[in-house]
């Protein structure tokens, strides 16, 4: 008997939306996948329709300028303005033939469930079954404090992590019955990555005993991360400062001339790299823009956070609630007062003891099992009934 598809959903709109996909379908396919055909999809990279791979590219555009400019806070505000209908219906209209070509895709893939961390890969296949076209379960996950107008009130369950995003859900038309509280989702091996800082910085080549400053502002980066290393390297510290470039090849050619000029400074940099929760680990306090994603990770290990931009609406809501609500870190997004403040912090490292007794709530890393389990428990109650 052929199994069910159980199929979730890559989209590449930033790591924000891609770890947590990574964390569930790990989690699924190890307790489930004896019992389904699990399938990570790169719904709209990998399709082989011109229209779909166009949508693709139009959203890994969007996320770039979003980084740099201030027209992406601009766009969200106005959606939350007119409300999730209209944000929708305008969505619908400017993508109409990737939505089209993406519900074809959806009704072949056929699946069971289809579990989405974007709101795209729901919204259609929302609209894929209201005509008619298909009927698997839909979840969806958000990672942020915030529900953006943009996810479809038709998915079955939408999982949230913090009261602040179910709050939000419930205000912008969910019903508490769709709701499914959380804890972050984190990938696995975070567990096996080791908490203690000596060990870690031996691991990535750095000096044990410094005081050690992690910088990292997402895939993309962001148009400040430029002037935030002038000042910080101004300070001439006697620290460990790492930057993570990740796919900014402009700022890993940028490190690459600083790196020369830098003295007292131990100044390191790196592209994208599979070793992020090492750097985590290793750090005294980490720096760059508000992604919930590199936030969360941070606070696994207890690191407290400076905010140094927000790259959007969202990134706004993000440090509004992670930075002042819950007090994990400080927003400064100056960057002349970010160097200040990093000397006075590397000056008097008690500054940070604050906001390290606030992170102890963010170690738990059951997110996505839980998740996990939901799905499962959903799947047996449609289809083994």
């Amino acid at each position: 008997m052929e199994k069910q598809k159980v199929v979730f959903t890559f989209v590449e709109a930033g790591m924000g939306h891609i770890v947590p996909a990574t964390g569930i379908a790990d989690a699924f396919e190890k307790k489930y996948g004896e019992q389904f055909d699990v399938i990570r999809w790169k719904i709209f990279s990998d399709s082989q329709n011109p229209i779909i791979k166009k949508y693709s590219d139009d959203i890994i555009a969007w996320v770039k300028m979003a980084s740099k400019n201030k027209l992406g806070a601009f766009e969200e505000k106005l959606s939350y303005f007119v409300g999730s209908k209209f944000t929708l219906k305008v969505l619908d209209a400017k993508f109409k033939k990737a939505k089209e070509a993406s519900i074809d895709e959806i009704v072949k893939m056929n699946p069971a469930l289809i579990c989405s961390t974007y709101y795209s890969p729901s919204h259609f296949t929302v609209h894929a079954r209201m005509q008619g076209k298909t009927d698997p379960i839909i979840a969806t996950y958000t990672p942020d404090p915030v529900v953006y107008p943009s996810w479809d009130r038709g998915t079955d369950i939408f999982f949230v992590n913090n009261e602040s995003a179910e709050k939000y859900a419930l205000k912008y038309g969910f019903k508490e019955s769709q709701l499914y509280k959380v804890p972050f989702i984190l990938r696995k091996e975070i567990e096996s990555t080791t908490k203690n800082k000596k060990e870690a910085r031996r691991m990535l080549g750095l000096a044990e005993d410094k005081f050690t400053l992690l910088m990292a502002s997402g895939a993309y980066g962001t148009s400040k991360d430029k002037k935030v290393i002038d000042n910080v390297l101004a300070q001439d510290l006697d620290i460990n400062f790492v930057v993570v470039c990740g796919k900014n090849e402009e700022l890993y050619k940028y490190c690459e001339e600083k790196a020369a000029q830098s003295r007292k400074t131990a100044f390191h940099y790196v592209g994208f790299t599979n070793q992020m929760f090492v750097y985590n680990s290793a750090a005294d306090l980490m720096m760059g823009k508000t992604g919930a994603n590199s936030m969360m990770e941070s606070f696994y290990f207890g690191v407290p956070f400076i905010a140094t931009s927000s790259a959007n609406l969202l990134e706004q809501y993000i440090c509004k609630y992670y930075i002042k609500d819950k007090q994990c870190g400080e927003k400064i997004f100056n960057p002349k007062k970010v160097g200040q403040r990093i000397a006075e912090i590397v000056e008097n490292p008690a500054i940070l003891e604050a906001y390290k007794k606030n992170l102890r709530g963010y170690q738990d890393s059951s997110g996505a099992e839980r998740v996990a389990d939901k799905l499962y428990e959903m799947l047996k109650a449609k289809y083994q009934n």
